[in-house]
Formats: C-alpha cells, sequence, structure tokens
C-alpha cells in the first residue's frame, strides 16, 4: 500500500509479503499432476511444434519421444509453411475472384488521367499519396 503512495523504503516485513506472494502464486500455477497424451493434445502439440509457437504444456518425456520430435519438425515445419503458403496463394485468387470484378465496374466509372492532354498547372493536389508522406 505505501510503496504505491510513493514510499520507497523497503522493509523486512515488505520483503516477507513478497515472497508469500510469491510462494502462493506458484503453489496455485504449479501442479505436479501428470498431463495425459489426448488425441486433441496431441494434435494441439503437434500444431504448436509445427508453426513453431510452442507454448510446452505438453512435452515428451521419454528419449525415443523427444528424437521423434526433432525428426518431426525437420520435416513437418518446411511442409507447415509451404501449407500456410498455398492457402495464402488460394486466399489471394478467392478476393481476386470475389473483388476483382467490383473493382475494375469502379475504375470504369471513375475519369480517366491523360498526361498528354493535362498541364501541370491544371492539376491540383488535395492529399498526398501516401507512399510519399
Amino acid at each position: 500500500d505505501r510503496l504505491g503512495e510513493g514510499d520507497s523504503n523497503l522493509t523486512i516485513d515488505d520483503i516477507d509479503n513478497v515472497i508469500k506472494m510469491y510462494l502462493s502464486a506458484k503453489a496455485l500455477g504449479s501442479q505436479d499432476e501428470e498431463i495425459k497424451w489426448t488425441p486433441i493434445r496431441t494434435f494441439s502439440f503437434t500444431h504448436e511444434y509445427l508453426s513453431t509457437i510452442g507454448f510446452g504444456q505438453v512435452v515428451p518425456k521419454t528419449a525415443a519421444g523427444k528424437y521423434l520430435t526433432v525428426l518431426m519438425g525437420y520435416v513437418g515445419i518446411p511442409l507447415y509453411l509451404f501449407n500456410v503458403v498455398m492457402w495464402g496463394k488460394a486466399l489471394k485468387k478467392l478476393l481476386n475472384l470475389l473483388f476483382l470484378p467490383a473493382y475494375k465496374k469502379y475504375k470504369k466509372t471513375q475519369e480517366v488521367f491523360h498526361a498528354e492532354e493535362t498541364t501541370i498547372e491544371g492539376i491540383r493536389i488535395e492529399k498526398l499519396p501516401s507512399n510519399l508522406v
């Protein structure tokens, strides 16, 4: 309380309170029960590992499991990235298919700018293009 009010002098009681809060938070957060591998946790672990998120809640315990995880990473991470790129290309094609006709129609309704017909004095810039700002 008083530390929040600007008093910067620490006492032994303040340190004891911080240690007690730390120990109580640690006891709440770390339960040493074994987490079982279910199909959904296995899928979650695989996704987290291959996408390199790595939350680390479920991890292999045996040496064989650890070696297989490294092997899965060597093969799976490039395949996962390839999959993400392919989904991105498919999404780009879908968005082009949906929005390109509307964009072309919009462009046809806009006034066409011909450089040879316009002099620099006739051009008035209302707003700078975003790439020049």
